[in-house]
């Protein structure tokens, strides 16, 4: 839960996360994740009204972004979604 989410650091080895962000709100200057994951999965629950941008560096790894059910309104402030992954994925999931 946050009324003006920032920034956070998901930390990822030999395990899986889910993280859970359709009860936050950006700050209105946008936010970043980053993101280190080896040997692990995480998945990100984010809403389909937020602009999404990823920078996700990856090694023997998947990075899945399914944004086709992503319903980005422009003037809403931008998440950007950093790191690195290796041998693992990252699923990004639109609520």
């Amino acid at each position: 839960h946050s009324d003006s989410l920032e920034s956070g650091h998901f930390q990822v080895s030999f395990g899986a996360m889910e993280e859970y962000f359709d009860q936050a709100q950006l700050s209105p200057e946008g936010a970043e994740i980053l993101l280190e994951v080896s040997f692990g999965a995480i998945e990100l629950y984010i809403p389909r009204h937020w602009n999404v941008f990823t920078d996700i560096h990856t090694s023997l790894a998947g990075v899945e972004n399914d944004n086709r059910y992503n319903k980005a309104d422009p003037d809403s402030p931008k998440l950007t979604i950093k790191g690195n992954v290796s041998l693992g994925g990252v699923e990004i999931h639109y609520v």
